[in-house]
């Protein structure tokens, strides 16, 4: 597993049980994206997304 910040990902890497952060350049808010479902090519998936507020 990755731990390294990156700017792009690609849809190729996107499997199920894939799980990645993605962080508001603007705040310290977060979201902890889970993929439940791919598919392969172009098609769509399926995600679950936890969102992290950060108040003070």
């Amino acid at each position: 597993m990755e731990s390294r910040p990156v700017t792009a990902l690609p849809f190729t890497t996107l499997r199920a049980g894939r799980a990645f952060c993605v962080r508001a350049q603007d705040s310290r808010d977060i979201a902890v994206v889970t993929v439940l479902t791919d598919s392969p090519g172009d098609g769509p998936v399926r995600v679950s997304v936890d969102r992290y507020r950060h108040d003070g």
